[in-house]
């Protein structure tokens, strides 16, 4: 949107505003069908880091194992480490000394390669400083731009203009 006109932009918000309108009711049920894949495991890494005592689930964890031990190289996306330390955090409620403990023995496997690992590195600190993993994975990604623009003023946009960080974090709206 940085380079669309201000009708364009505006037009873009009213569109998008509808659309959630239209799709309020569908809202819980979406959300709760993304929870369930979630607590479902369909993420090999979660399936890697978190125990779980059913049958099934011992069976996926153990060929998650064979996978990301195998030594084979292996790409990983970025949304997927997004869902990994949702699912750690918001289902599983891990600590986030817990969270930050498995995504840094994540970047440290010698044969995952890590879609935009600066991203995730970056997100990853930030984290331990008391940041959303999701928000600052999404600053980071955007880290060649001149700004970023949120309607969150009451902490992420707060707390990264009080650290500097660049780009600079703008609040529409305001």
């Amino acid at each position: 949107m940085a380079r669309s006109t201000d009708e364009e932009k505006q037009n873009q918000l009213k569109r998008l505003e509808a659309f959630h309108t239209l799709h309020a009711h569908e809202s819980p049920a979406m959300l709760k069908r993304l929870q369930q894949a979630v607590i479902e495991n369909s993420n090999v890494l979660a399936r890697y880091y978190v125990a779980s005592p059913d049958a099934p689930s011992q069976q996926q964890r153990q060929a998650a194992r064979q996978l990301i031990e195998s030594g084979k190289p292996l790409l990983v996306c970025k949304s997927v480490v997004l869902e990994l330390e949702w699912a750690l955090r918001g289902y599983y409620k891990s600590p986030v000394a817990d969270v930050l403990t498995v995504l840094h023995h994540l970047l440290a496997l010698p044969n995952v390669e890590l879609e935009d690992r600066v991203a995730v590195t970056q997100a990853t600190q930030a984290l331990a400083d008391g940041f959303d993993f999701a928000d600052a994975r999404h600053h980071a990604s955007y880290r060649l731009c001149a700004s970023v623009a949120t309607f969150d003023d009451k902490r992420f946009a707060r707390k990264a203009t009080a650290q500097k960080w660049k780009p600079v974090v703008k609040v529409l709206g305001h």
